[in-house]
Parts: structure tokens; C-alpha cells; sequence
């Protein structure tokens, strides 16, 4: 098992990283800019205290990186072999949700005093929420 301070983007220099703005609070996206991560915690950061149910974060999250690269999303998108984009997008997301175990990544955004989580409703629909 990995130590959980690897997964720690507290001793990255900040001014790599792309900012959001919650409460009025810039906070840094704790991922690689053009990366699916990023792109997620972007979504998330745009949506803080609601319910983001997986197809819109699926269309959003595609929405970012096409705007970016719209080649490289063109690749993610058709990728043979693979999963469908949306799967993976999911998985991706569930990810950044985990905050111990083999793969925390959750933990960087917990450094930025927040919380993502991955929820179902009432019909058993997914969604993820980003809080304080």
C-alpha cells in the first residue's frame, strides 16, 4: 500500500494549479490542468453544496475538455479497447472520492477543506456533491 502523503498536493507549488472560486475563496484544483481529475474537480467546484447527478457531470466534464483539446478529448472519448468515456468519467470520479485505502485520492481535496462524496437518491440515481 501507497503512504497517503503521496497522494498529498500540499507541497506542489500552488501556482501550477488552475483556481476556483468558492464563497468568494479562490481555492486551487488539486489536479494536473487538462487532466480528466481536473476536469471533474472543476465541474464539482462550479456546483459546490448541490447534487450533480452523472449525466450532467459527464456532459460538463466533456464540455471542459473539449474546450481544451478537443484532440485529446476526441481520444479519451473513442479510446478502443476501453470502456464507454462515461464509465470511466465515473470511475474517475468515484475516485477522487476515496480518502483512505490504496488510491486516496480524495485527500487533496480534503487539503482544500472540502469533501467529495458520491451519493444515490431516492430512485437510486448517482450523483456527487462537493461540501465543506
Amino acid at each position: 500500500m501507497r503512504d497517503a502523503s503521496s497522494y498529498s498536493f500540499k507541497r506542489k507549488n500552488a501556482d501550477v494549479f488552475d483556481l476556483a472560486s468558492i464563497d468568494e475563496k479562490a481555492i486551487p484544483i488539486p489536479a494536473a490542468i487538462g487532466s480528466t481529475y481536473w476536469a471533474i474537480l472543476k465541474v464539482m467546484f462550479e456546483h459546490p453544496n448541490q447534487r450533480v447527478y452523472m449525466d450532467k457531470l459527464a456532459s460538463e466534464v466533456a464540455a471542459v475538455l473539449r474546450d481544451r483539446d478537443d484532440e485529446g478529448w476526441s481520444t479519451f472519448e473513442k479510446k478502443p479497447d476501453a470502456k464507454p468515456w462515461q464509465d470511466r468519467l465515473r470511475m474517475s470520479a468515484k475516485l477522487l472520492t476515496r480518502t483512505s485505502g490504496n488510491h486516496p485520492y480524495g485527500l487533496r481535496v480534503r487539503e482544500q477543506g472540502l469533501l467529495l462524496r458520491a451519493a444515490t437518491d431516492e430512485q437510486g440515481r448517482l450523483y456527487f456533491e462537493l461540501s465543506r
